[in-house]
């Protein structure tokens, strides 16, 4: 197919013709009688005022939907990919779920917050560093993390994928439309489709709807330093339209200068979600929001030039007594997001629900832009450890537009053959990506160097390298390609298309065996253009590289198979085998790599700069076991194999071609990561509840071709794959205290183990394992008949220096006051 966008309008067309003629097929049939039926938990006197939520899984009377009085245990997923809503003891995968009540009770005002609850999550790469900006990085299994909203995604967000345009990439928003965090662990490509350039899992957004009852609820706090805000959550039926129509709306405001001084955050944001329920089989579902979320102020960068032999002094910041209350950045840098969302969900049952057809439509457009002061620490020399040297705070201006579109339209089709019931799934789901920016972009500025030293200038004490902002009309830039100034026109420069044909089937064999079996075929076509470093004519036309333009068009099956047994009702035994189609790294014109002398070049340009390589088949076998103990704690125990293509960076020094030194981002070998995950959710007693779990994990590179790399970075066969911690452990938990009514005791701590420096043995040493720890307070009691709840919540309580190697989040006080009406 000759264009990206060939193989998907097709199926959005199908897709919106279904939800439309579904819509109006209902609306004539729709009568006058009671439109909503209530859940017979909460059903209201009047049953036509009265609006369902949505289902949960009912077991001995009693459900379980994530509220702190059921220790945060959710026991219905309710995006599982084609499958949809499945009971979370009955997934074959290792997954975790963060409630609402959760995410209020601690403060969250941040996805990092949110995801350092989830036990799979091992790290969330840089702590929001001038490097990472507002990049969305967490890992699973030691690979990135797709990120989507409603069971659809969002775009390229995955960490390690090298293009610069993704660096500002917050597609999240704010959370104050989250009613939870789905996390799966591992292979996704059969559930949300293939093409994502990571495996290590999903992390799927479920947004708020209407409730059954009127439901107010108002909060203001403290969410560190001198943040303050305010949120506002109201839904319920509205009101003279004979129950059929229910509304959520969500708001937040949030101003002020962080914990870390230096850094002020300016986010705002709402959401309107509307439920109308057309008869009693037919749900149509839209939502609607506006968010924008500001950073002013980005942290610096220690950089390590330190080699093998001088490991112990790089990265021990609180010996050589660097505070963790400063961002060590310049104050007039700043990066935005500002999203537009807009998604629309159809559910309609046929033939007594034995026929469900569900489809949805997603459309997001996020603006991107940051003015970012790079700022870069490092000790160069053993001599010179205690004397701080920085490279010059080089300024960086990016602006970008990425525009989402994702939906999917699939039948069910329940039936029995003899005593084996099935529930048969089939349909399409399709993502479309565009990015594009006005050129060039990267403006590059040096705005302070040494005269002398021209890189280095060396500080005799600790100080804050405050330089002033460039004056872009009077300075020259530092690369005389870049061009000064944004054009007004936006050039694409890059355009993503996935497809996917799924058919699956849920076998339910008697009450003890469930099997799940389907197959996708996925195609992804993407292409790469031009950016601000080409000249003018050549904007927004195909990058080449070696005479060949960048871009591809790859299809491929990929299965699933899974197998449940269930000896009693509350154990579950799983064993699952996925595949899926994974989508080409993208090289972007930047990177860095140690050379053998153990010298980090950091940006410096890649030679094979604009590169995208073809997508690769990736495996994943994963067996476990999961247990309801008392009606009331989950536990997962899993142990998972995957086989993944391997990239890797190598340094090259100065040569004939280039004049400093350079990299190049390569594709060779196989990462095989094994591992063991224990995660436990729920109530170990009446007053005690905790949320946690450990990752046992070793990743190592093999299938390593020969090669004629000239540069001692290659990874060996076998070694332990670099950045990637061995163990990590999470335990949060909250005591209700016998002695006053309403009083909650919280807390937890966070462990994250050694992990390798480098790929290659000559070169590799071990950062050192750190733990932090969280405590806090929560009071729920009823002022006027009004219930109100007050948050005192503290992370990193001990002020620990856990980032190695760079600047961590110090100690944090948040506080909140909520009112329920």
């Amino acid at each position: 197919m000759s264009k990206c966008s060939n193989p998907s309008w097709l199926i959005l067309a199908a897709m919106v013709v279904a939800l439309t003629v579904g819509l109006l097929l209902a609306m004539n049939m729709a009568t006058s009688s009671p439109a909503w039926a209530a859940d017979e938990e909460v059903a209201s006197e009047d049953e036509e005022d009265a609006i369902p939520l949505n289902p949960v899984m009912v077991q001995e009377g009693k459900s379980k939907d994530g509220s702190a009085e059921d220790g945060y245990l959710v026991e219905t997923v309710k995006q599982v990919g084609p499958w949809g809503e499945l009971p979370l003891q009955d997934t074959p995968y290792s997954m975790s779920v963060v409630s609402k009540d959760l995410i209020q009770n601690t403060g969250a005002q941040t996805y990092r917050q949110i995801l350092a609850f989830i036990p799979q999550i091992q790290n969330m790469g840089k702590q929001d560093s001038s490097v990472s900006l507002g990049v969305f990085a967490p890992q699973m299994r030691g690979f990135g993390a797709v990120v989507m909203i409603d069971g659809m995604r969002t775009g390229i967000t995955e960490y390690g994928s090298r293009a610069r345009y993704e660096q500002i990439r917050n597609p999240v928003g704010t959370l104050e439309d989250v009613e939870a965090v789905e996390a799966i662990s591992g292979f996704t490509g059969f559930l949300n489709g293939g093409g994502n350039s990571t495996v290590g899992g999903a992390l799927n957004f479920v947004l708020k709807r209407p409730t059954a009852e009127y439901y107010n609820r108002i909060t203001v706090g403290n969410a560190g330093g001198n943040q303050y805000y305010v949120t506002g959550d109201f839904g319920g039926p509205m009101p003279f339209l004979d129950g059929k129509f229910g509304y959520r709306i969500n708001f937040l405001k949030l101003d002020g200068e962080a914990s870390t001084k230096g850094i002020e955050f300016h986010n705002r944001g709402i959401s309107v979600a509307i439920d109308y329920h057309v008869t009693d089989d037919l749900l149509f579902q839209i939502d609607l929001a506006h968010k924008k979320f500001r950073r002013d102020g980005i942290k610096g960068d220690i950089e390590n030039l330190f080699t093998k032999e001088n490991k112990g002094l790089f990265g021990d910041l609180e010996s050589l007594g660097i505070p963790l209350n400063r961002s060590w950045g310049q104050k007039w840098s700043y990066y935005e997001t500002e999203i537009r969302r807009f998604g629309a969900n159809l559910k309609w049952d046929l033939l007594d629900k034995h026929l469900t057809v569900r489809a949805a439509y997603r459309r997001q457009i996020e603006d991107g832009d940051y003015d970012a002061a790079i700022t870069r620490f490092a000790f160069p020399t053993m001599e010179l450890a205690y004397d701080y040297g920085y490279l010059g705070a080089s300024e960086m201006l990016w602006k970008t537009t990425t525009k989402t579109e994702s939906g999917h339209i699939f039948v069910d089709a329940k039936f029995d053959t003899f005593f084996i019931k099935h529930k048969l799934t089939t349909g399409f789901q399709n993502f479309f990506e565009t990015i594009t920016a006005p050129s060039p972009g990267n403006l590059n500025y040096i705005a302070h160097t040494d005269p002398n030293e021209n890189r280095w200038a060396i500080l005799p004490t600790w100080q804050h390298p405050f330089v002033p902002k460039p004056d872009h009309i009077n300075q020259e830039p530092n690369f005389a390609s870049i061009r000064p100034h944004f054009t007004s026109k936006y050039y694409d420069l890059a355009k993503i298309a996935h497809s996917d044909f799924i058919i699956g089937d849920e076998i339910s064999i008697g009450d003890h065996v469930i099997l799940l079996v389907g197959f996708n075929h996925t195609n992804i076509q993407q292409r790469h253009f031009q950016d601000g470093n080409a000249p003018l004519d050549q904007l927004g036309s195909i990058s080449i590289v070696d005479g060949k333009p960048q871009k591809y068009d790859k299809s491929a099956w990929t299965p699933n198979y899974s197998i449940i047994y269930k000896p009693i009702k509350e154990v579950s035994l799983y064993g699952t085998y996925i595949e899926s189609l994974e989508r080409g790294e993208f090289v972007g014109n930047l990177g860095s790599a140690i050379d053998s002398a153990g010298v980090n070049h950091f940006n410096v340009p890649f030679r094979n700069a604009g590169q995208v390589f073809e997508p690769a088949v990736s495996k994943q076998y994963e067996l476990g076991v999961k247990a309801i103990v008392n009606n009331s704690l989950l536990l997962t125990l899993a142990a998972f194999k995957i086989d993944k293509v391997n990239y890797f960076t190598t340094a090259f020094p100065p040569d004939s071609q280039y004049a400093i030194w350079t990299v190049e981002r390569a594709k060779d070998g196989r990462e095989l990561h094994r591992g063991i995950e224990l995660t436990a959710t729920g109530k170990v007693t009446d007053r005690l509840a905790i949320v946690g779990g450990v990752t046992w994990l070793r990743a190592t590179v093999e299938k390593m071709a020969p090669s004629s790399v000239p540069s001692d970075y290659k990874p060996q066969e076998g070694h332990i794959k670099a950045g990637i911690p061995e163990r990590t452990a999470k335990l949060y938990a909250e005591y209700e205290t016998p002695f006053i009514d309403g009083l909650f005791l919280v807390g937890g701590g966070f462990y994250s183990g050694k992990y390798h420096n480098s790929a290659s043995p000559a070169l590799d040493w071990i950062w050192p394992s750190s733990v932090t720890y969280d405590a806090g307070l929560r009071f729920e009691t009823a002022i006027k008949g009004v219930d109100t709840t007050f948050n005192l919540y503290v992370t990193n309580v001990t002020n620990n220096y856990y980032c190695q190697g760079n600047f961590c989040d110090p100690r944090t006080v948040t506080f909140s006051v909520s009112a329920k009406f």
